[in-house]
C-alpha cells in the first residue's frame, strides 16, 4: 500500500513537471495579427494574456519615476557614466557603378563598443544601438527604481529577472544610410519593452524561422543576438528566394507603450521617424527634374528611442534552458579568464 501511494506522488509530481515543461516549450506556428490594448490591464489580465505566447502591444504610461530615461535627464545627469552600444557599418543606399541597379546585401557587420552618454547624444554621434546596460542601471541607481516598480510585470514563480536599457539611434543621410541591422531571440518566460521617449518600430518574426538566423553573440543576460540578416531591408528579403518565406510582424510603439514578446521570437528595431522615412524613400526632386535639396535634406538627420526592458524567468522557464545557461557561464569565465592571463 505504501509502495502504492508513494508511485502515485512521484507519478503525479512527473506528470505535473512534464506539463509545465511542455507549456514554456510551447511556441506559435502562425499569428494572425499583434494586438493593441488600449484599455487599462490588470495585472491577472496581463499574465493571462502572456500565458497565451502571442505578443500584442499595451498602453502602460510613463511614469515620473521612468522619466530619468529620457535624453534630457541622461545627459544632465548621468553624461559621464558609459553605456554598451552594437555600431553598424555603412550600407550604401545606392550603386551608381554600372547603369544598372545593384542589390545591397542582407549581410551586415557591427560592433559593440562602450561610450559615456554625453558621447552618445552628440551630433556628431553615429547610428547606434544601446542594449546590454545592466551595470549602467546598477551604477546610476535606476536599476533599485525598476525593481520598485515592476510588481504588474513580475509573474509568480519568479527565479531571476533583469533589466536593460535600450538607447537607439538612427541617422537619416541621402548619399549613406546608416541602419542597425541587429536582431534578438528571447528566452525569457515574460519579456517586455517598454517605450519611454519617441516611437520605436519593430519587426518580429516567429519562432519556426530560427534557422535563417546565424547567432554571433549572446548578452550577459543570455540573449541571442544575429546580424545576418536586416529585417528592416524589406526589398533584400522579399526578393531572396529563401528569405522571401519569411513572415515578418510589423509594430510601432509610441511613448508609453509596451510590447510583450514571447520566448523564442526574434525581433529588431530601430527608431522611427516617418517624416525621414519619406525623404529616404523620395527621389528629391522638383517636377522639372532638378534636384531640390532642403538644408535638413543636406546633412543628416539624426532621431533616437529610449526604452527599459523587463526580463523574468520562472524557474521552470530556467529548468528549459539549463544548457544555455551553463553554456553562456562557461563562456563567460573562458573570456574573464583569458583577459586575466593575457
Amino acid at each position: 500500500m505504501k509502495n502504492y501511494i508513494f508511485f502515485t506522488i512521484v507519478f503525479l509530481i512527473t506528470a505535473l513537471l512534464y506539463l509545465h515543461l511542455k507549456s514554456q516549450l510551447h511556441v506559435l506556428d502562425t499569428c494572425s495579427d499583434i494586438p493593441y490594448i488600449d484599455s487599462e490591464l490588470t495585472r491577472e489580465q496581463f499574465h493571462t494574456l502572456c500565458s497565451k505566447k502571442s505578443p500584442f502591444v499595451y498602453k502602460y504610461g510613463v511614469s515620473e519615476d521612468e522619466k530619468i530615461f529620457e535624453k534630457e535627464y541622461l545627459v544632465s545627469n548621468d553624461k559621464h557614466f558609459e553605456v554598451n552600444t552594437c555600431i553598424p557599418e555603412k550600407m550604401s543606399t545606392s550603386n551608381t557603378d554600372t547603369d544598372e541597379t545593384q542589390t545591397t546585401s542582407n549581410t551586415s557587420s557591427s560592433h559593440m563598443n562602450r561610450i559615456n552618454i554625453d558621447t552618445l547624444f552628440s551630433p556628431d554621434a553615429v547610428s547606434h544601438t544601446g542594449f546590454d546596460n545592466g551595470e549602467f542601471l546598477k551604477e546610476t541607481g535606476k536599476y533599485d527604481i525598476l525593481y520598485r516598480n515592476d510588481s504588474f510585470m513580475r509573474p509568480n514563480f519568479t527565479a531571476s529577472f533583469n533589466y536593460d536599457m535600450i538607447v537607439s539611434q538612427r541617422c537619416y543621410n541621402k548619399e549613406v544610410n546608416e541602419k542597425t541591422p541587429m536582431s534578438f531571440q528571447n528566452k525569457y518566460y515574460t519579456h517586455v519593452i517598454h517605450c519611454i521617449e519617441n516611437p520605436i518600430h519593430f519587426k518580429l518574426v516567429l519562432p519556426k524561422f530560427s534557422d535563417f538566423f546565424v547567432k554571433t553573440g549572446t548578452t550577459t543576460t543570455n540573449t541571442d543576438l544575429f546580424s545576418n540578416i536586416d529585417l528592416f531591408d524589406e526589398d533584400s528579403i522579399k526578393n531572396d528566394k529563401h528569405l522571401s518565406k519569411l513572415k515578418v510582424y510589423d509594430i510601432v510603439l509610441q511613448s508609453g507603450d509596451a510590447i510583450y514578446i514571447p520566448p523564442f521570437w526574434i525581433y529588431a528595431y530601430t527608431p522611427f521617424n516617418i517624416k525621414m522615412d519619406m525623404i529616404m524613400n523620395s527621389d528629391n526632386t522638383d517636377e522639372t527634374g532638378t534636384e531640390n535639396k532642403s538644408n535638413e535634406d543636406k546633412g543628416v538627420e539624426q532621431c533616437h528611442s529610449i526604452c527599459v526592458e523587463y526580463n523574468y524567468m520562472t524557474y521552470m522557464n530556467a529548468m528549459v534552458f539549463i544548457p544555455n545557461t551553463l553554456q553562456h557561464h562557461s563562456r563567460k569565465v573562458r573570456e574573464l579568464s583569458d583577459s586575466y592571463f593575457k
